[in-house]
């Protein structure tokens, strides 16, 4: 199989041999150089264009010096790769043969794309997949703020897009809501499903205890990184009774997911209840834990994801209501949802009642709710997720879709994303210190990757094997087949409400309802654009029956003594040659050549140097209009810090 920069492999589909499938977008930064692909006889490293969405194939192309010499300076390269990858629903029973992501296109991006260019690219996705017999379920990525407002677009979620009418599709979604779901707020109608990815708002969360303008609290208990910070200096405590470091308490490195980890673990826990200071972080700790074991903890089965941590019953005795909602009996997802939406109201509540009495304005007492509170992303991302989850728990349940997609969670993520970026990065030579890559080292890389991810999967059916690390054997979902034959046992339509009453819990709907009213009283997000029908491949002016031939047409990039193509004689272009002016006659180490073969002339310019006709290979082309040697840092730290700095 072979890749292309911007080419979705769509037909590749095929070989999954599934009906269903879920999709992933994320991005990462790469080395901004560019590169000549013989294959496709175009330049690669340049920021791709987004048209309607929609990345054309081998947009950037030169038959002359001098239109390249353009292409550079009318063009910017690209700082970042896009990759798009998608992940096969099996109907199989073997859990340990779950088919790997697939890489279903990549090219070079800059952060210069709108909302409405994610959701025509989705659509894109979406019905190109369903041509090819494939149900796209959902989309997941990496909680930014473009992707949670197409998202949001898209599934009607406190938010209008008038001229799309995904609901009405003819393959959308459709489930039935009682009337009493008050506090569920996705319409019946859905084209697909959103998952933003929870390793992000697992940080996002953890990051918020970190934040110098927020000033948490939970009633009268404060949720503090202080209170951690106190069990590590405190002489009672040694490491082996909590596993933490003070790097733990304020990572350089915001993205780093261990650290969450090891916050949530229950010796951690264990010891913040024991003191009454640190109910509150207790609590909001309890909560972060929840949302793992929702979504990222890969041994949770059906029953358990639906569980929440059971405390035992004498913890409740000194806890307000909220508390008790964390303890017993609620989903974990769900857990943390209605714990957000009492957090809020209180807040909204107390906050009015002190701003009537100070005369404080309505912009200044936002400002204080927000200082007490969780980011809008991560409170809009723990909404989206468990509104989805719920909803395609639902779709199973009516047999819309397999019981098999239920088997792992955890891949509805943008983390197939991450993961071939790592895979990519590790490919690096043996005797190289440099692991990252450029768009066109990563497509290459990509390639490799793939046919060894088939190889392992079909692995079955021949006599290769693959070993597997004995950690990597226990990674696998414990859920089986029996286990979701159960499902109608364990899902029920009242079960939350149920729950929440036999602990006295009642006002669950006017809170949910309270919540509601003052999303959609403040949320502003409504976009009137159309979707533009054209057809892509006469719009680009390409071929479409010859694009898959490209490589097998063309002969390999490398001189051959014969049938050199002799200058005198050249036909490659009637048009005048371009000039490069030098001093230098010989140019050793340098693919400036006299002669060529006819059958590569598609590779090389045809300029005149020193009254003489040459011969310079594209790649040199691009050597000679580079200017600057690009570099990206090994470390992941320095590289995000690298490229926010860039993009600012």
């Amino acid at each position: 199989m072979t890749f292309a920069e911007a080419e979705f492999k769509f037909e590749s589909l095929k070989q999954f041999h599934s009906g269903f499938g879920f999709y992933s977008e994320d991005t990462t930064g790469v080395i901004p150089k560019v590169e000549y692909d013989s294959s496709t006889n175009s330049f690669i490293g340049f920021a791709t264009p987004i048209v309607d969405g929609i990345p054309p194939k081998k947009c950037y192309q030169a038959h002359k010096f001098d239109d390249l010499r353009t292409i550079y300076d009318s063009n910017e390269m690209a700082p970042l790769l896009n990759v798009h990858m998608f992940q096969s629903i099996s109907t199989e029973d073997a859990v340990a043969n779950f088919p790997k992501p697939f890489l279903l296109s990549a090219y070079g991006v800059t952060n210069k794309f709108t909302t409405m260019d994610i959701l025509r690219r989705w659509m894109y996705i979406f019905e190109n997949c369903l041509d090819k017999g494939v149900r796209v379920i959902g989309f997941s990525t990496d909680a930014d703020n473009k992707y949670v407002s197409a998202m949001r677009l898209a599934g009607n979620f406190f938010a209008s897009l008038p001229n799309f009418k995904l609901d009405r599709h003819s393959h959308a979604f459709r489930i039935n809501i009682p009337k009493d779901w008050t506090w569920f707020y996705l319409n019946t109608n859905q084209l697909f499903l959103f998952f933003q990815d929870p390793v992000h708002i697992v940080t996002k969360w953890r990051n918020r205890l970190l934040s110098s303008t927020a000033d948490l609290c939970l009633g009268n208990d404060n949720i503090s990184m202080v209170h951690i910070e106190n069990l590590i200096n405190d002489n009672t405590y040694t490491k082996l009774d909590h596993s933490l470091t003070k790097s733990d308490t304020n990572p350089k490195d915001r993205q780093n997911y261990k650290s969450c980890i090891k916050l949530i673990s229950d010796d951690v826990l264990n010891l913040l209840y024991d003191n009454v200071d640190t109910k509150g972080t207790f609590v909001y700790l309890t909560l972060l834990k929840m949302i793992v074991k929702a979504y990222i903890d890969k041994s949770t089965n059906i029953g358990e994801r639906k569980s929440v941590l059971k405390i035992q019953k004498q913890r409740i005795r000194n806890f307000e209501a909220l508390t008790i909602l964390i303890c017993f009996g609620i989903e974990s997802a769900w857990c943390v949802v209605f714990v957000c939406r009492l957090w809020w109201t209180w807040l909204e509540k107390t906050s009015t009642r002190n701003s009537s009495k100070t005369g404080q304005i309505t912009g200044d007492r936002k400002n204080e709710i927000n200082k007490f509170f969780i980011t809008r992303p991560a409170y809009i991302s723990v909404e989206l997720n468990a509104h989805n989850l719920l909803y395609l728990v639902l779709l199973v349940k009516q047999q819309d879709l397999p019981k098999q997609t239920l088997l792992n969670i955890h891949l509805f993520s943008s983390q197939p994303c991450e993961s071939l970026f790592r895979d990519a990065r590790s490919l690096s030579s043996a005797f190289s210190t440099n692991i990252n890559f450029t768009v066109k080292n990563f497509i290459g890389r990509a390639q490799k990757l793939s046919i060894l991810n088939q190889m392992k999967y079909n692995q079955s059916k021949k006599d290769l094997r693959f070993p597997i690390h004995h950690k990597q054997k226990h990674q696998h979902s414990s859920t089986s087949i029996d286990q979701l034959n159960e499902i109608d046992n364990q899902i029920g339509y009242t079960t939350i409400c149920d729950t929440l009453n036999q602990f006295n819990i009642n006002g669950l709907n006017d809170v949910s309802q309270y919540v509601f009213d003052i999303l959609k009283k403040n949320s502003r997000l409504i976009n009137y654009s159309f979707r533009t029908e054209n057809d892509i491949a006469e719009e680009f002016g390409l071929d479409e029956e010859n694009d898959d031939n490209d490589v097998d047409t063309y002969a390999p990039d490398q001189l051959i003594d014969e049938f050199l193509f002799d200058c005198q004689n050249d036909t490659m272009s009637d048009d005048e040659e371009d000039i490069l002016n030098t001093l230098k006659s010989n140019f050793n180490g340098i693919r400036i050549l006299d002669n060529i073969n006819p059958e590569l002339k598609r590779s090389y310019f045809k300029v005149k140097m020193n009254e003489s006709i040459k011969y310079v290979h594209k790649q040199s082309a691009c050597w000679l209009l580079s200017n600057n040697i690009t570099k990206l840092s090994n470390g992941r730290l320095s590289r995000v810090m690298q490229q926010t700095t860039n993009n600012n």
